[in-house]
């Protein structure tokens, strides 16, 4: 959906402040399968009845997919009430429209035009300072810990699907609260310790996924170490894995290659 780019808005009449909050969401398959008709029946039948109820609260919104990958939308709420915003995201949370067609990224709160408003201007000091507003890189502790996380961690999926495909084929679906892309490799323990980073384990690249879905297709190998534990695995059942952790694609091109890694 796309909007009229944002201009600045006055204060109220009344000189009441306006409240601002730039919500970022991002797209869901879910949302993207749905026809034009179908979410234009969405917003006509299940959000404008909200907006209804509270008519000081109003919204726009923006495309943002092709400016930034973490977010594909950017819903501005604006109003003079907190209230009437925080009653209306209630509502909305009752809704598909929160975790089901969109996910909200982050939401980031602000007030309008404070210090121009009628009634806040003051004459201008005799001398000034300014500071120059850099933007702040994200620390680099935050990715590095993510990965460590990511390595050392396990998560438990459920199984939801067991399906063979022929003789030496076994393709196993997993609910995970962690989203997996296709192409992520995880890794699965298939025996040893049932708790912390222990055990045997063996790595996996992730067919495809779905929302918190995602599907793993195994060659079995009957004198394999993971033999048995994907014999005995049933549908409901937990299986503990640690990732996403990104495929690694060779260069193109002629020459030598070192490729460094470990058996965990």
């Amino acid at each position: 959906m796309t909007t009229t780019d944002i201009t600045t808005q006055p204060t109220t009449s009344h000189g009441a402040v306006n409240h601002v909050f730039f919500m970022q969401v991002c797209t869901t398959p879910a949302w993207l399968a749905l026809t034009p008709n179908d979410r234009f029946a969405f917003l006509g039948e299940t959000i404008a009845p909200i907006l209804g109820r509270h008519p000081d609260v109003t919204m726009r919104f923006f495309d943002s997919e092709a400016f930034n990958a973490r977010y594909t939308d950017v819903v501005m709420w604006e109003t003079a009430s907190i209230m009437s915003y925080q009653a209306l995201v209630e509502e909305l949370r009752e809704t598909a429209f929160w975790g089901h067609y969109f996910e909200v990224v982050d939401i980031i709160a602000s007030i309008e035009n404070v210090s121009t408003a009628p009634g806040n201007r003051s004459p201008a000091p005799a001398t000034t300072t300014s500071t120059r507003c850099e933007p702040r890189p994200e620390p680099a502790v935050n990715d590095l810990g993510q990965r460590l996380r990511a390595k050392l961690v396990p998560i438990d999926t459920t199984v939801v699907e067991r399906r063979p495909h022929g003789e030496h084929i076994l393709e196993i679906a997993c609910r995970s609260a962690t989203r997996f892309v296709g192409g992520d490799v995880v890794a699965v323990r298939v025996g040893g310790a049932a708790v912390g980073p222990a055990g045997t384990w063996r790595r996996y690249t992730v067919a495809g996924a779905d929302d918190h879905t995602f599907r793993l297709l195994i060659e079995r190998n009957p004198i394999g170490a993971a033999a048995s534990f994907f014999d005995q695995l049933e549908r409901d059942g937990t299986m503990a894995v640690r990732g996403p952790a990104k495929p690694v694609l060779a260069p193109a091109g002629d020459g030598d290659l070192l490729i460094i890694t470990d058996l965990t």
